[in-house]
């Protein structure tokens, strides 16, 4: 059964600063604790992160 949950902003990008402050090499199991089962919270952090992460100089 999938775990449907609504997009929440909020979470999402306290979600995001928070990850932002965990080593790159935690971050990814961190990421997996936070979200769960929600694949499509993780998707999108994903992406926030990997825009982040070319845009930074």
């Amino acid at each position: 059964m999938h775990n449907y949950r609504p997009m929440n902003p909020d979470r999402e990008e306290a979600l995001f600063a928070l990850a932002l402050t965990k080593p790159a090499a935690e971050r990814g199991a961190w990421l997996d604790r936070e979200c769960g089962e929600d694949k499509s919270l993780r998707a999108r952090l994903d992406a926030l992160r990997a825009c982040s992460a070319s845009t930074t100089p």
